[in-house]
């Protein structure tokens, strides 16, 4: 049964924590990570009759968990870069270097839940849909930059990749935070093909089981494209998705490509048509993306969650 969700973020945040039936705490006042929040973030779960705590986020440091971990809480973080030590109960990376990386407890008891295994991926994930993007059929390419598109990628890559000979339909994906669908609309009503613009889509394991392949961001959005079998050109946007993408290639899910100087999207394009000439390539991608991500990540770590709790007594 949901429980609270404590946010500072904005009203996009709010809705899709709402729509998920979470009772809504919005922190206006308190600094994140800040004393005042830690004090805010425990009265609203004391009044929640909460027993524990899930802090998603890369920044909240030690001392922002044991506080939590004091006020007598089941501490858990979902973490990417493991920049301090652990002083919670349990801990959820779940990108695919995250073995690699220097892991410690300040508590001595932390249970680190690390790697692929544990993607925390939606109900719609775990019975994916067939998939019926390849190879026979229309090539249609999925477009998704994330939740935000910080670099503003999406407009220059939808017209790129509408202009491909091979491409028969884009489909471009315009996350919750982000501010320029206008932007996105007007390259797509402009394109040299049809391209589809889908506003915060709920139904993400579709399209991606329909797409032939997809560009993407290298966040979360990597591991349901691997789930789906999509085979996937990757665009490094920031060295600290080096590590997590050099893995994900090693396993063979997808290709990564930085971009051009000055955001140029052309090396992007460039690997995407060789993508979809390459049959070879996207049933290799396919296979590999199934083999490494099979949907029940979430319900794993909450097994151990749950299993934890019972053996400290909560309810």
């Amino acid at each position: 049964m949901p429980g609270r969700f404590v946010t500072a973020g904005d009203v996009a945040t709010l809705a899709r924590a709402r729509a998920s039936g979470f009772t809504i705490d919005a922190l206006a006042g308190p600094v994140a990570w800040s004393d005042d929040d830690v004090r805010a973030t425990i009265a609203a779960a004391r009044a929640g009759d909460c027993e524990t705590i899930v802090v998603d986020s890369d920044h909240e440091g030690e001392r922002y968990l044991a506080e939590l971990r004091r006020a007598g809480f089941f501490v858990t973080a979902i973490d990417d870069l493991a920049s301090h030590p652990f002083p919670c109960q349990l801990v959820v990376n779940n990108d695919a270097d995250a073995e690699a990386l220097a892991y410690r407890s300040s508590s001595g008891d932390t249970r680190f839940l690390l790697g692929p295994r544990y993607a925390l991926l939606g109900p719609d994930f775990r019975e994916a849909p067939r998939r019926h993007g390849d190879p026979s059929g229309p090539r249609d390419v999925l477009v998704v930059l994330g939740g935000a598109d910080p670099l503003g990628l999406a407009p220059a890559l939808v017209t790129a990749v509408a202009s491909l000979p091979s491409v028969d339909r884009v489909t471009a994906v315009v996350g919750p935070f982000a501010t320029h669908l206008a932007l996105v609309e007007d390259a797509a009503a402009r394109a040299a093909r049809p391209v589809r613009v889908e506003r915060a889509p709920t139904a993400m394991a579709v399209l991606m089981a329909e797409a032939t392949i997809a560009v993407s961001a290298a966040g979360q959005t990597l591991y349901r494209l691997a789930r789906m079998g999509c085979p996937t050109i990757a665009i490094q946007a920031a060295d600290n998705q080096r590590g997590q993408l050099a893995a994900l290639v090693a396993a063979g899910v997808l290709e990564a490509v930085t971009l051009g100087r000055a955001g140029d999207v052309t090396p992007v394009v460039v690997a995407a048509a060789r993508l979809l000439d390459d049959a070879r390539a996207r049933a290799s991608m396919r296979s590999a993306g199934r083999r490494l991500v099979d949907g029940q990540g979430a319900v794993r770590a909450a097994r151990v969650m749950v299993a934890a709790l019972r053996e400290v007594g909560a309810r």
